[in-house]
This record gives structure tokens, sequence and C-alpha cells, in this order.
């Protein structure tokens, strides 16, 4: 009964997703998106390619900071086949929870906190979001003032880790995976996430560049705006909020709809739907299913995990 549940939950979001998606399409103008295609430029879209290379790399290096801290030290092969597996679960769950699905691929003894290490991943992505919504909202003072709160809650992570863990259900395997964090780690995970950001940005930029000259400002702003819409678990994987979100938030600066969908569909495409296509080839020859309403089971069917959370 719970599986069915999760099932018709999973269906309202794919389905909102997809009234989103048509909602944007008629409201830019499938021409309009066409135009753009057609008159976008090969030699910036190759660069924003290419550029999703070194990006993955930092996430692989920061996957495989995070989990030498819950496993015995992991090979650079498991690290990044772990990590294309969980990509294609971030693929279809909302906020990336099914990201949690890296855990898969090490023994059951250690799945749960390695799922909450793999949480991680998409949260960090998220601080960075709103400490820097909070600087273009507020200013200087409010943006200082969240990173500092985002600095004292990372030195915290620990002791707010073994909170979790006691109160247990699906926050517990988050809490699993903060108590084993150091201020080493922390600090690595920090200048990882801050490395894998600037790619992503310099991404954008060159995506809307394709089609004509963009202020780097005009990137710089809208993309955590485009971060915080995509966290927001009533789509899949932020169809449709991404891109509304990129229509809206660019309209100031005077860039088309059409452009700002393909640039952030574009972005999604070389950074997460790729890499998550190559993590279901992994995972299809592993034996691993992972189900398009977020239930994934491990190899040895011992454990389950869940919309992203290990059960």
């Amino acid at each position: 009964m719970a599986e069915s549940r999760r099932q018709r939950v999973w269906l309202v979001r794919a389905l909102v997703s997809i009234a989103l998606i048509a909602a944007i399409i008629v409201k830019a103008g499938p021409d309009r998106i066409m135009g753009a295609a057609r008159s976008a430029h090969p030699v910036p879209l190759a660069l924003a390619l290419m550029l999703g290379v070194p990006r993955f790399a930092a996430k692989i290096a920061r996957w495989k900071v995070l989990a030498d801290r819950a496993a015995p030290p992991v090979g650079w092969k498991l690290a990044t086949r772990s990590l294309l597996v969980g990509t294609a679960g971030a693929v279809i769950t909302p906020g990336r929870v099914g990201q949690a699905a890296s855990a898969l691929l090490f023994p059951a003894g250690i799945r749960l906190v390695l799922s909450g290490m793999a949480l991680i991943d998409p949260l960090a992505d998220l601080v960075i979001a709103v400490i820097l919504v909070a600087y273009q909202v507020g200013g200087a003072l409010p943006g200082v003032a969240v990173l500092v709160c985002c600095a004292g809650g990372a030195y915290a992570a620990p002791r707010i880790g073994r909170a979790l863990a006691r109160r247990g259900g699906k926050v517990g395997p988050i809490g699993e995976g903060l108590e084993r964090l150091d201020r080493r780690t922390i600090g690595l995970v920090s200048l990882l996430s801050a490395v894998i950001y600037g790619f992503n940005l310099l991404q954008f930029h060159l995506l809307l560049t394709a089609h004509g000259p963009v202020p780097f400002a005009a990137a710089a702003s809208s993309l955590p705006l485009i971060f915080l819409a995509v966290a927001c678990p009533i789509t899949i994987s932020g169809f449709g909020l991404r891109e509304a979100t990129a229509a809206l938030a660019l309209a100031r600066y005077g860039i088309e709809a059409g452009i700002a969908v393909r640039a952030s569909f574009e972005l999604f495409l070389i950074n997460l739907l790729l890499p998550g296509l190559s993590g279901a080839l992994v995972a299809s020859r592993l034996g691993i299913r992972v189900r398009p309403h977020g239930s994934i089971p491990p190899r040895n069917g011992s454990t389950h995990i869940r919309n992203g959370i290990s059960e």
C-alpha cells in the first residue's frame, strides 16, 4: 500500500512537471525556442560541454571525501561509479534526493550512513545558492549574516547529526552522515562545492552567450534563484521550475524567454542528465534497478532506498 502511494505521488509530480513544461513552451513560443536553437553559436556550447568534465571530476572528489568518512579509503573507480548511479537517482526524484542511491554500491552495513553522506552533496550546492540569494536580495550584511550562520551550522554539524540520528525516520541517515564530519572534511567539501558552483556559473554564462552577448551579471544573479527553485520538491528533478525561474530572472536583462529556457535546460542536460544516463547504464550492469518513483533496491535486496532515503 505504501509502495502504491509512493507511485501515485511520483505520478502527480510527473504530471505537474509536464504541465509546467507545456505552459513554458506555450508562453515562450515553440518557434522562438527552436529559433534560439538554430541561432546558437557552437563554440560556447562546446566549451560549456567540455567544462562538464572537470566539474564532474570535482563532484567525484567531493563524494570521495565524504565517503571516506564512512568507509575504508574509497578508490576513485568506486567513487565514480557510485556517484554516477546516485546521479541516475537524482534525475528521477524531486530535489535530487535520489542522490542517496550512491550508497548502493557499498556493503550493506554502511549504506545507511553513506546515504546520508550522499545527501550532503545537493545540500552543499543549496547552501551556496541561499548565501548568494541573501546577498542579492539584502546586500552585503544579510549575505554575510547567512554565511556566518551556515559556517556555524557546519561547525556544529556533528552535534546536529547526533540529534537527527537519535530522531530517526527520514532525517536519520542525514544525521548519521553529519555526525561523522570533521573540520577537515567540512573545509574540503566547502572548497570543492565553491569550485563546482564556479563551473556551473561559467557553463551557464557560456550557454547564454551562445545566442549573443550577455552580461556576466545576468548569469550570476539568476543561477542561485534557479538552484533554489530546483530544490523545491514539487516536480521531478526541477522540470518546469528550472526553466520558468530562468525565464523570469533573465527577463530583466532583456533576454528572451526562449533563450533562457534553452540555456537552463542545456545546463541540466550537460551536468545532470548525461551523467545520469551513464549512471543508469552502470546500475543496469550491476543489477541495480532505479525505479522511476524513487524506490531503489540494492543488489542483495536486503535494503531499500525510497525517495533517496535508506530503510
